[in-house]
C-alpha cells in the first residue's frame, strides 16, 4: 500500500453516468446501484441544467442563468476555431453534403480545431456556417482553474490544495479504455476522481431507450460501478462514493425537417443563409439570428408561425422559469424548443445517414428529462424525492469539507 497516500483524509470518487434516466434503476437491471441506491443518500430524480451544457452547472453549484453557458455552440465569429475558413465561404456553400470532396474537406476541416480549442468538434456543422460558431465549455479544459465564466469547483480545490484526477468528457474516450485507465491510476494520491461513462448516452442515441441494448448497457455500466467503489473503498475506507444520472433521454416518435422547410423559403424569397441569416439546428432546439434588415423583415414573421404543432418559441417567461441565459448574440435572436419526442432532423450533430432513435435536450422539467444520484458509504440513509443538478457540486465540496464555488445556487445533499 502507498504509505503516502491520504486514505485518512476526505476523498470522492465522482461516477457521472450520461443520460443514466431516473427509472434505469432497478433491482435486476441495475442491482449494484440499486443496493448503493438503498443504504445511503438517494435522489429518486435529480433535474437538469437547461440547454446541453450539464458540466458547468454541476462544476461551478449554479444554473445557466448564473454562469452562463446554454448550448455547447454559440454565434462568436470573432473567437471561432474555424475563422481560417470564412474567406471560403461561398465555396464551401456549394460542396454537397455527400461524395468524395465532402470526405476529404471534412477531413481537413476535423483537424483545425486541434491546433486552437480545447475541443471543439465540427459535427455536421455546414462547412460554410463553422466560420461564425464557436463553443464555450472547452475552450479550456473544463477542470483547469478558471476554465468557467464563474468559478468551479477545480478552482476551490487549488486554493484547498485538493488533488485531483479528470476523466471526464471530453478525455474520458471509449467506456473501456477509461474504466482500464482509472482502474491503474486509482492508487495514485489524490482526493477527488472524476469519471464519465457515455456508452448509456451515445449508445442508446442509436438503439433507442426502449431497447434490449439499452438494458445491456445499463447492466455493463452497473458492473463498472460495482468494480471501481470497490477498489476505492479499499483504498479510502472514509470515502464517498457519488454517482449520478447527468440527465435523461426519450425515444423520438416524430421528426422535423426545419433545415428543408427554412432553406426552401429562404431560396424563395431571395434570402441568404450566413449573408441574411444564420441557423443553428441543435437536435431539440432551432436557432435564427438575423444579419440583415431583409432577414428579419421576411424570415422573422415566417418562422413565428412556423413549427408550432410540434414545439414552442422561447419567451421570456419560458427562459426566466427555466433559467436560460438572455444572451441572444451567443443563442439566437430567435429560438425554437421542441416538444418531448420531437426530433429536429436532419440536424448539425448528425449526417443524414446517422437518423438518431432517441434523443435529450427537452424541457428540463419533464421526468424524461431527468437522471438521478446516489451517495455511496454514508452513515446514515436518506431517500430525497427531487434534487438539481447544481445541487451535485457543492455536495461534492461539503463532501471534501471545503467552500463552495462562490457563485453557487445548489444546495447540499449531503448533512454532517
Amino acid at each position: 500500500m502507498d504509505s503516502t497516500r491520504p486514505q485518512n483524509k476526505e476523498a470522492v470518487l465522482f461516477i457521472l453516468l450520461d443520460a443514466f434516466r431516473w427509472d434505469y434503476l432497478n433491482a435486476e437491471d441495475s442491482p449494484t446501484l440499486y443496493k448503493m441506491a438503498s443504504g445511503g443518500v438517494y435522489v429518486k430524480k435529480l433535474k437538469s441544467s437547461s440547454g446541453f451544457t450539464q458540466r458547468s452547472s454541476l462544476f461551478t453549484g449554479a444554473h445557466p442563468e448564473i454562469h452562463g453557458n446554454y448550448t455547447m455552440y454559440v454565434k462568436d465569429s470573432e473567437n471561432s476555431p474555424f475563422k481560417i475558413l470564412r474567406p471560403f465561404r461561398k465555396l464551401l456553400s456549394k460542396i454537397p453534403r455527400t461524395g468524395l470532396v465532402h470526405r476529404v474537406t471534412r477531413k481537413f476541416i476535423n483537424q483545425i480545431p486541434k491546433v486552437s480549442s480545447s475541443w471543439a468538434p465540427p459535427g455536421a456543422i455546414p462547412s460554410d456556417v463553422l466560420s461564425y460558431i464557436s463553443v464555450i465549455e472547452d475552450n479550456k479544459p473544463i477542470h483547469s482553474p478558471g476554465a468557467l465564466p464563474v468559478e468551479s469547483i477545480f478552482d476551490v480545490f487549488q486554493e484547498e490544495n485538493i488533488s485531483s484526477l479528470y476523466m471526464m468528457a471530453p478525455v474520458s474516450g471509449d467506456d473501456g479504455s477509461t474504466m482500464k485507465s482509472l482502474q491503474k491510476k486509482m492508487s495514485t494520491q489524490h482526493q477527488a476522481f472524476f469519471v464519465q461513462f457515455s456508452d448509456t448516452d451515445g449508445l442508446v442515441h442509436i438503439s433507442g431507450v426502449d431497447s434490449d441494448k439499452r438494458r445491456e448497457l445499463v447492466k455493463e455500466v452497473d458492473e463498472r460501478v460495482r468494480a471501481l467503489t470497490e477498489q476505492f473503498e479499499s483504498l479510502y475506507p472514509n470515502g464517498k462514493t457519488v454517482v449520478i444520472g447527468d440527465h435523461g433521454m426519450v425515444d423520438v416518435e416524430q421528426y422535423i425537417d426545419v433545415w428543408g422547410e427554412v432553406e426552401s423559403f429562404a431560396k424563395e424569397n431571395g434570402l441568404e443563409n450566413t449573408k441574411d441569416y444564420l441557423m443553428f439546428l441543435d437536435s431539440t432546439l432551432a436557432r435564427f439570428w438575423f444579419l440583415s434588415e431583409k432577414g428579419e423583415r421576411i424570415l422573422k414573421p415566417f418562422l413565428l408561425k412556423s413549427f408550432n404543432d410540434k414545439g414552442k418559441w422561447v419567451d421570456e417567461e419560458y427562459m426566466y422559469s427555466r433559467n436560460i441565459p438572455r444572451n441572444s448574440e451567443w443563442y439566437g435572436d430567435l429560438m425554437w424548443s421542441a416538444d418531448e419526442a420531437v426530433g429536429i432532423f436532419p440536424d448539425y450533430f448528425h449526417w443524414p445517414q446517422d437518423k438518431y432513435k432517441a434523443m435529450h435536450g427537452y424541457d428540463s422539467m419533464v421526468d424524461s428529462m431527468k437522471g438521478m444520484a446516489i451517495i455511496h458509504n454514508a452513515s446514515t440513509r436518506e431517500v430525497i424525492e427531487e434534487a438539481n443538478l447544481e445541487d451535485i457540486g457543492v455536495t461534492i465540496c461539503d463532501l471534501l469539507k471545503i467552500r463552495h464555488p462562490d457563485k453557487a445556487t445548489g444546495k447540499s445533499l449531503w448533512k454532517y
